[in-house]
């Protein structure tokens, strides 16, 4: 969205786009469940400081007539308060020193607790804008666990950052603009009503002047918004560059291009810094200028009261003091009309972004059943399932297969197939259409999210790892506690018993983003361990044996034999071992089945894998002759290799 204007077109446009933000905001704050009473109280007590500060206000008059005169006994009796001391205690009212001691009590009085009701207000303000700003965050982040993995397959992964915690605080900080909005209001109110009590005339000519200084302030901040938009993107380029070096400095290194990184993050910081100074520059010129209009709009009004004072042949010269004093009070409240107007425009894009995301457009929201998993009967069944990630690009093509109860079926063909897809949409990471995917004849949409992630385990390619302790991602998502024991027979069972026991915390080690802290083939067989320790009906493994070593390999391939039985087993490869263990073996080419049966029957002449088994055997890699083969050790030669 762009909001760069030039600084003559803010105005009362911006005024209006705020009053209109304002009904945005609220809906989002009730939608995230955020309770209002402490902007009530906060509302309750800026109204109380400003009677307060009317008030001290209104007892300076008699005090400095009593000062300017020398005489505080004759004003005694112009206050019903002082009436009501003087009965209470004559002797203190009865000299000149005792009322002037009541009255500056009494505006020192009022000065003080003015200003506990504006740190009472200021307080409850500033929780209602944290408690906001976690509310929405919740609400926000809440939202994103909902939506498909087709969604953050298409966005970026700082942008999300973005969006939960710059934009919800943005939007939660507008509640502190429509404080000081209210409290500038009520004080101008306040003071208006009181410069008209002391003179209709000099009001009106303040009314005049007091607004000139605002608007030429205006221009010079829209300025620097201006700017404040180029440098948002300037620092959001340098976030992306560094965001990217990090991501990817292996690949930085090996290419050796640290030239041309620092040359491109110089540029960018520069750009950053450059932006900034102007910003500063505006600034810097605000307070000196600001000084010089408030003092100007001061001696205008003061040329006015002398005015005044001349052509009524008045002498009461503290009335027009105290007028005086309310003109420099309300001066700087005209700010929060331009403070309203910054803060609008700068709301919405964070308004826009948090109302995209808190609606199901382009969400690829995968829709939940009501029905429970109560077990496999017979097969999870494919029935001519077409699906695509883009339009127009198939990547599966009237795929019809089963996968029978209780047997282990491999999955394999040439990359970009659709192995991994079938895969994910039978966990549905992405939705499928209705009438595709079957648990024995019942339409797998019609499941609960919960009873499917119960009934399924996987481990994938793409190892998924939190930044946490190696406990804590083993144990994710199984909702029961696991023994010792049990930990040890799994981490033995993908040969990880030793790479623990080497780790001086042990299970308690953090292993970084992404698991940072571990190899390729480490972090393929502790995702393996999490799926296992499960003990889900069905296990889907899509290519945990990529990154192992052959010994390593034969022991996982072991592992993933003895936890096939009882289990309905699906293991995406390209690996001949793993085929051979497999029950059936099911070809897929270009979205399609193209062939089906057990390890046999497909590696036989005609069949749809002689060729790999013979380009491999041809090349020596793969050992057909068990006499040859002792050890009774499988190949672990790749499909696609």
């Amino acid at each position: 969205m762009k909001l760069d204007k030039h600084p003559s077109q803010y105005g009362l446009k911006d005024l209006w786009l705020g009053f209109g933000n304002m009904g945005r905001v609220m809906a989002l704050l009730r939608r995230s469940r955020v309770q209002s009473r402490l902007l009530v109280f906060s509302a309750a007590a800026s109204f109380a400081a400003v009677l307060l500060h009317l008030l001290a206000i209104r007892l300076l008059i008699p005090l400095a007539q009593g000062v300017i005169r020398d005489d505080y006994l004759s004003i005694r009796d112009t206050l019903g308060i002082t009436q009501f001391l003087h009965r209470l205690e004559p002797r203190l009212m009865e000299s000149p020193a005792g009322v002037f001691l009541v009255l500056a009590s009494l505006v020192l009085l009022c000065v003080l607790v003015k200003n506990a009701a504006d740190y009472a207000a200021a307080r409850c303000t500033t929780r209602q804008v944290r408690s906001a700003e976690s509310h929405l965050r919740e609400l926000v982040f809440e939202r994103h666990l909902k939506f498909g993995k087709l969604y953050f397959d298409r966005r970026n992964i700082g942008d999300i950052h973005h969006v939960i915690i710059a934009h919800s605080q943005t939007v939660a900080n507008q509640l502190r603009v429509y404080h000081s909005l209210l409290s500038g209001l009520m004080g101008l109110a306040a003071f208006t009503g009181m410069m008209l009590w002391i003179s209709w005339k000099l009001c009106l000519v303040a009314w005049l002047a007091l607004p000139i200084f605002p608007l030429v302030m205006n221009r010079l901040v829209a300025s620097a918004r201006d700017e404040s938009f180029s440098w948002g993107r300037s620092i959001a380029q340098v976030r992306r560059i560094i965001f990217n070096l990090v991501s990817c400095i292996p690949l930085v290194k090996v290419n050796s291009t640290y030239d041309a990184e620092k040359k491109r993050f110089s540029e960018a910081v520069r750009e950053e810094a450059a932006h900034q100074d102007r910003i500063d520059r505006v600034q810097a010129m605000s307070k000196p200028l600001q000084d010089l209009g408030t003092f100007i709009s001061l001696l205008f009004i003061a040329f006015a009261i002398n005015w005044a004072m001349r052509a009524e042949h008045s002498a009461d010269l503290p009335r027009f003091l105290v007028f005086f004093y309310l003109v420099h009070l309300s001066i700087p409240r005209f700010a929060v009309f331009h403070e309203f107007g910054i803060g609008s425009v700068q709301a919405q894009l964070s308004l826009k972004r948090l109302e995209d995301a808190l609606n199901d457009e382009g969400k690829h929201i995968v829709p939940e059943g009501t029905e429970r998993w109560t077990g496999l009967r017979e097969a999870l069944r494919v029935r001519d399932l077409d699906f695509s990630y883009r339009p127009g690009v198939p990547v599966l093509k009237g795929l019809t297969l089963d996968f029978p109860k209780g047997a282990t079926t491999a999955l394999v063909g040439p990359t970009g197939s659709g192995k991994t897809t079938v895969a994910h949409l039978l966990l549905r990471l992405y939705d499928c259409p209705p009438g595709t995917l079957f648990v024995d004849d019942a339409d797998l949409r019609s499941f609960t999210g919960a009873s499917l992630a119960e009934a399924f385990a996987f481990a994938g390619q793409d190892t998924l790892l939190f930044n946490d302790t190696l406990l804590a991602n083993l144990t994710y998502g199984l909702g029961r506690e696991v023994s010792e024991a049990e930990l040890d027979e799994v981490l033995r069972s993908v040969r990880l018993d030793e790479l623990v026991r080497r780790l001086p915390e042990g299970l308690r080690t953090r292993i970084g983003d992404s698991g940072a802290g571990l190899s390729g083939g480490e972090k393929q067989r502790f995702s393996l361990a999490r799926a296992l320790l499960k003990r889900s009906e069905v296990l889907i493994v899509d290519e945990v044996s990529s990154s192992l070593d052959a010994l390593t390999e034969e022991a996982v391939q072991r592992t993933l034999e003895r936890s096939a039985r009882g289990r309905t087993c699906i293991v995406i490869t390209h690996r001949l071992a793993l085929m051979r263990s497999a029950d059936r073996i099911a070809v897929l080419e270009n979205g399609s089945l193209k062939a089906l049966g057990n390890f046999e029957a497909l590696t036989a002449p005609g069949g749809a894998l002689h060729g790999v088994l013979h380009a491999h055997a041809a090349a020596g890699s793969i050992v057909t002759d068990e006499s040859l083969n002792p050890l009774g050790l499988r190949s672990s030669a790749p499909f696609n290799s």
